[in-house]
């Protein structure tokens, strides 16, 4: 699970978009490395779920700037679970 946050430094989301800069890359690195043997690799990056971030966050500024779920209806995990199964 990725984020815009792996393509792009947000400022106040350093650590967070570290993070997720990671995973992007570890997720390329092993899709060459997986190729033609059957297994696909990706990264979802699902804009705005409604999860713990902003919760565990002190940081008032990032998120007054960057927690939708203020301003309109955000995305539930779930959503995001039944959008990646694969069947």
């Amino acid at each position: 699970m990725s984020s815009d946050a792996g393509r792009r430094g947000f400022p106040g989301l350093a650590v967070y978009s570290g993070t997720k800069f990671y995973v992007e890359g570890l997720s390329q690195a092993l899709r060459h490395e997986m190729s033609g043997s059957g297994v696909r690799v990706t990264c979802i990056q699902p804009g705005d779920v409604k999860t713990e971030l902003f919760q565990h966050s002190t940081d008032t500024e990032a998120q007054d700037q960057f927690d939708g779920s203020k301003k309109c209806k955000i995305l539930e995990p779930e959503d995001i679970a039944r959008a990646v199964v694969m069947r």
